[in-house]
């Protein structure tokens, strides 16, 4: 996007990034070479992580796993008695983000709540939209699918970040998909019948059930095999913790969305032989049913069987559009009924704040232990935001919450209307829940870089950045402030960063022609602004020539 089209007359020149003095670096220069060294999984993992620093809310509860008392149907800090509750946002595409985005995710996540939690998605599996997957076919010597260990190493990655940031996760295995072939994106338990059998076409699979065809049984229920095992006996490359071992897992999830029929739960035969194999290679971590009946009845929604096994400490539903939620209390009273755990697992598509208000409101009197809204996207490595759509004017949520961007021509389209109210709501039902004063992280710096070859600059943002301020000087004048001479002063003040990946740029000849001389160099530094008007460290420096 170019906000300052009218200012770039052709001028030649070049830009160059200007090397920090030894004097002016700072522990958040270090920190964004830190998350950029991130991204290279062929580093010493574990002596790099040992080395960042982050905002923590509570720290009490690091290392201890999370319980559940059946007695009571809560969550509790291991060891303490603590109840663990709260209100937070599925964060859907962790495993995609590269290092930045993974980590502006967590920081983000981290600013819900005393003890943070959030949801990823599911592995990936190759299909007519999924190109790479976590599994990309079958072997049939081995009799195993065939895994990609780099995108193992992404799970990984996010894992020991989500530690860092002292965030708990909660991981659903496979997917299954409610669509057809065109809206499957991430590849789901058809694809792996697929694969399994080589069939050329999806429609082939669909005709085998998942549920009782003999080779679907044999290769992921299997304790040989290594679909459900993969996770569990793999030691995370980053931390060296074994991924069983690890309580930053809060949940490990039998899958997304899982029915039989579209009507019915996944069979308790399938859940609970695929929950006794996770309880063996992961014995302190909690197992959620995976099934989502898209019916009325509560108790259809439910196997008795798991109901009533040990084996399964967390049940769940979906609610999405206000009208569903009027079955929550009997939903949590259903789970009490069998000390069970009972957790909103995604919730959203409501009308305005006010319903998400209600919602929580409800969750927090009738003892729902966690919520979910669907979703949140993090600030893209390349500038600006990551969004996504999901129809009807409803889009992804990114925090602190703002408006939709608006300039000379037009609004944002990818951006909700609803968002600063909604992320509001559901960050003082965080704090709410334990009582606690609600506590924003640190800001970290921002990083400048150039882009569309040196004509403009970006950066990637800070989490929980409201506003940036820009600074620069050149041989003439000292370090001020960039909006006391730039024209349009608001912009470098208002929702300057609420705008679609790749969107946001600045044009250099803009802020040279308001601060620099002819021939002489300009340099430009940024830092964020919360919205408690605390500031964050100084960015690292660009350097502008014409």
């Amino acid at each position: 996007m170019n906000n300052h089209s009218n200012l770039e007359n052709g001028k030649r020149w070049n830009g160059k990034e200007i090397e920090t003095e030894e004097n002016q670096k700072s522990k958040a220069l270090k920190e964004i070479k830190l998350i950029n060294q991130l991204d290279s999984i062929k580093l010493n993992p574990q002596k790099v992580l040992k080395s960042s620093t982050t905002a923590i809310p509570s720290q009490d509860n690091r290392g201890k796993f999370i319980v559940r008392n059946s007695t009571t149907g809560l969550l509790e800090v291991e060891g303490t008695g603590e109840i663990v509750r709260f209100a937070s946002l599925c964060a859907p595409d962790l495993f995609d983000n590269d290092g930045f985005e993974k980590e502006d995710t967590l920081r983000t996540i981290s600013g819900f709540g005393k003890i943070p939690v959030t949801r990823t998605y599911t592995l990936k599996i190759t299909s007519k939209n999924v190109t790479r997957g976590h599994i990309n076919g079958w072997d049939p010597i081995k009799a195993d699918f065939l895994y990609d260990d780099e995108m193992f190493k992404s799970i990984d990655q996010t894992i020991a970040l989500a530690s860092r940031n002292n965030v708990r996760l909660i991981i659903p295995i496979i997917n299954q998909d409610f669509g057809s072939e065109e809206t499957n994106w991430v590849g789901n338990f058809t694809d792996l019948i697929r694969l399994r059998r080589s069939l050329k076409t999806w429609q082939e699979a669909k005709m085998i059930d998942w549920w009782s065809d003999p080779e679907s049984i044999d290769s992921t229920r299997d304790p040989h095999c290594f679909l459900v095992s993969i996770d569990r006996k793999r030691v995370n490359t980053y931390t060296g913790i074994r991924i069983g071992d690890d309580p930053t897992i809060l949940a490990f999830e039998t899958g997304n969305e899982m029915n039989s029929g579209g009507y019915k739960p996944a069979p308790a035969a399938w859940t609970l032989e695929i929950a006794a194999h996770i309880k063996r290679l992961a014995p302190k971590t909690l197992i959620m049913d995976g099934s989502f009946a898209r019916c009325d009845s509560v108790e259809a929604s439910h196997e008795r069987e798991v109901l009533q096994s040990n084996l399964v400490d967390i049940i769940s539903w979906h609610y999405y559009g206000y009208g569903e939620t009027d079955r929550l209390q009997y939903d949590v009273e259903i789970a009490r009924k069998n000390g069970k755990v009972f957790m909103c697992g995604e919730y959203g598509f409501f009308a305005n704040a006010s319903e998400v208000e209600k919602f929580l409101n409800k969750c927090a009197t009738y003892g729902v232990s966690g919520t979910l809204i669907w979703s949140l996207r993090a600030h893209s490595s390349k500038g600006g935001f990551k969004t996504h759509g999901e129809g009807k004017g409803i889009w992804s949520y990114h925090a602190p919450g703002w408006l939709p961007y608006i300039d000379e021509f037009g609004s944002e389209p990818e951006w909700d209307y609803r968002e600063k109210d909604v992320i509001s709501v559901i960050r003082k039902a965080a704090f709410d829940l334990t009582s606690d004063m609600i506590i924003t992280p640190n800001l970290s710096a921002p990083y400048l870089f150039f882009v569309d070859g040196g004509k403009r600059f970006t950066w990637r943002g800070s989490a929980w950045a409201d506003t940036y301020e820009i600074w620069g000087r050149c041989r003439r004048a000292g370090l001020v402030l960039l909006s006391d001479w730039i024209n349009r002063v608001e912009y470098f003040y208002l929702g300057v960063n609420n705008m679609k990946e790749g969107r946001l740029k600045y044009s250099c000849q803009s802020i040279y022609d308001q601060v620099g001389g002819y021939g002489e160099l300009v340099y430009i530094k940024m830092r964020a602004v919360s919205t408690d008007d605390d500031r964050g460290p100084f960015s690292n420096l660009l350097g502008l020539k014409f």
